[in-house]
């Protein structure tokens, strides 16, 4: 050894005492690897996905940093390039069923079914104790809808790995597809004890209340998931969908504007936005909000045919019918675009349309709310063509399933009046004519259904100073809701002791929802029918209001309530003997309001309001304290008396006995 080579070793000697020896490649793969463990279980989501790419680039054959960063990109719904980091990994790591699975379940969410399950057998058949190649199995056969097959996969995975907590959501999932519920429900709510935080158990959980139809249930577990998950935008879209079904409208748009908010590129929250706004009598935002979900996914039958309900409701009856049109062609077989496009138009022939929907209803698993569906749109097809007899034969299949389904107690309804009446006495609604809140002064158009009650708002709706309202739940919805926190009770044994603080406050919740759904500071129309049940109450309550009660023959408002086929309330309506004690009676208990608030309602006959508009019109912006405005003359836009005076006539032979009682 040489002099100069000694004094180098003397020097490399020298500076390793001083500094520490460099790291490896794979101690600093493994460092930048932990990095972005430790980002990702943060939730810095760019730092780790940085962190795992860069132990990448060190140690190319890392077959952990591939896996993660795959994990990583999933969480993002980044599958084509989560599986192109799986697919890089298994190169390095050819035997790792681990990556096998997860390329699986990225190219099922890739849409590619087969795909996914041939390499998900291979995974299975490479190491059948790996539990999440069975789990990820049972969510292709999830997708397809084969749900045995799916359920079978699930429990095989339990069977491995019996605490897992996504295995045993996914389980309860499938099973209540299957309409099993009563084990999934199970599953997922012992899931939810085991792991509170749990977040996906309680979506599923959720969705099995709403297809249940328990929205209370439901709403109550998508409150604890958004305290979970507050930007997860899917527990607003199905709070939206809770809310609607209850027809809290109010909630339901601030639901989906959240949910838009978070994700502006879901479809689904502009669709249950658009929903909501239509019910809230705003067609115009309705419009706007269901055109961008048919703008997102114009290939989606149900939102065509709520964008066409929609402009329906404006009178563009053209745009309507393309829309329905729309959706059959993207659905052939989607009932609802049907029956809304048989309800839209006035066939003079026997059509495609109506021979269509003979042929749907030879489904024998056709669902039964279809099923009615299409009996009374094929009644109202026949009556257009004046043939009474098929008209009458499929309007009453459809009502004989509906009361089958759920039938009616006029029992209850009897005891519910009385009851009202009992407290809405004329003593009490004397002494408490001052209570309330004075300010807000809306119109209320009530009586019974198919009485003219919109059209009489349509008329109203001309003049400057009204908009119309639609039928509201607002003012149902403000009485219980204060009645729920003041008493706990419900209407009308709730109001039995309430005093005038409760009132004024029924009133004042009134008018902050009028202004949360109304821009306008105009009056506002209600012509919800239930409303009948509150004219104490909101005499009571608003003593500024107007209340306007719609009268018709009452052959013909029976003949088409009968017709109508109601998909939400009005039972009654099904059964031509209930039907008939129900009018008399709901006729009686209008008699005992106008008798004890005879200054406080305004009755409008239908017959003459269609006959002598002009004077009618009068009348009623009187009765409104309204200054007469021309605007209100628009009567081009009122049915003409043949259409709805005396139509009971065509019916006469089949409905004899209903009419006959009615007269008795």
């Amino acid at each position: 050894m040489n002099r100069a080579e000694r004094r180098r070793q003397e020097r490399q000697q020298r500076k390793s005492r001083t500094s520490p020896a460099p790291p490896s490649v794979r101690e600093e793969a493994i460092s930048f690897y932990n990095e972005g463990i430790t980002h990702q279980k943060q939730g810095n989501l760019n730092l780790a996905e940085s962190a795992f790419r860069r132990a990448i680039s060190i140690k190319p054959d890392f077959s952990e940093a591939h896996n993660n960063l795959g994990n990583l990109l999933t969480i993002q719904n980044k599958w084509k390039e989560a599986e192109k980091s799986y697919r890089y990994g298994l190169q390095k790591s050819p035997n790792n069923t681990m990556l096998l699975s997860n390329i699986g379940n990225t190219l099922h969410h890739q849409g590619k079914a087969r795909e996914a399950m041939d390499v998900l057998e291979k995974a299975i058949r490479q190491d059948p104790q790996y539990a999440y190649a069975h789990n990820n199995m049972g969510n292709v056969y999830t997708s397809l809808g084969n749900h045995d097959e799916a359920i079978k996969a699930y429990r095989l995975a339990l069977n491995l790995l019996p605490d897992a907590p996504d295995i045993n959501n996914n389980l309860g999932a499938a099973l209540c597809k299957q309409a099993r519920y009563e084990e999934g429900v199970a599953i997922l709510h012992e899931t939810i004890r085991k792991y509170p935080r749990f977040f996906d158990a309680y979506l599923n959980l959720a969705e099995a209340a709403i297809t249940l139809g328990e929205m209370d249930d439901a709403i109550n577990i998508l409150h604890e998931a958004a305290r979970l998950g507050p930007d997860n935008d899917e527990v607003y879209g199905k709070l939206a969908k809770s809310y609607f079904t209850k027809t809290e409208y109010l909630a339901a748009r601030s639901a989906a504007s959240t949910a838009i908010k978070i994700n502006p590129k879901a479809a689904d929250h502009y669709f249950w936005l658009g929903r909501t706004l239509h019910e809230m009598n705003l067609p115009d935002d309705a419009e706007a909000m269901l055109s961008k979900a048919v703008a997102m996914q114009p290939d989606n039958a149900e939102f065509h045919n709520s964008l066409g309900e929609t402009l329906k409701k404006k009178k563009a009856i053209q745009l309507a019918a393309r829309s329905f049109e729309r959706a059959l062609e993207l659905d052939p077989e989607n009932v609802n675009g049907h029956t809304h496009l048989a309800l839209l138009i006035k066939h003079d022939s026997y059509d495609k349309i109506m021979q269509s929907m003979e042929q749907l209803l030879k489904n024998k698993d056709l669902p039964d709310e279809e099923r009615i569906s299409l009996y009374t749109s094929l009644g109202k097809s026949f009556n257009d063509l004046c043939d009474y007899e098929t008209a009458f034969k499929y309007t009453s299949k459809g009502n004989d399933l509906r009361k089958g389904i759920s039938p009616y107690d006029i029992n209850r309804r009897k005891s519910d009046i009385r009851e009202m009446l009992d407290i809405f006495t004329s003593t009490r609604l004397n002494q408490q004519k001052d209570s309330g809140y004075p300010d807000c002064k809306p119109v209320f158009i009530t009586g019974m259904p198919r009485s003219g009650k919109t059209v009489v708002e349509n008329i109203l709706a001309l003049h400057p100073l009204i908009t119309a309202g639609g039928e509201s739940a607002d003012f149902i919805q403000a009485c219980n809701g204060a009645l729920k926190e003041e008493t706990r009770a419900t209407f009308p044994e709730g109001i039995r002791d309430a005093d005038s603080e409760l009132f004024k406050a029924v009133g004042i919740e009134y008018e902050r929802r009028l202004k949360q759904r109304f821009r306008k500071t105009t009056i506002i129309t209600n012509t919800q029918p239930f409303n009948s049940d509150y004219i104490g109450m909101i005499r009571m309550c608003l003593p500024g209001a107007k209340v306007i009660l719609c009268r018709r023959n009452a052959r013909d408002n029976c003949l088409e309530m009968f017709r109508k086929g109601f998909t939400r309330g009005h039972l009654y309506s099904f059964d031509p003997d209930v039907l008939r004690e129900y009018f008399l009676l709901q006729t009686d208990f209008m008699n005992q309001w106008l008798k004890r608030l005879p200054e406080f309602i305004h009755v409008v006959q239908f017959e003459n309001f269609i006959q002598n508009p002009r004077d009618e019109i009068r009348s009623l912006l009187e009765f409104c304290d309204l200054p007469w405005n021309d605007a209100c003359l628009d009567i081009d836009s009122l049915p003409s008396p043949e259409q709805v005076i005396g139509v009971w006539k065509n019916y006469e032979e089949y409905l004899k006995q209903l009419f006959d009682k009615l007269d008795s």
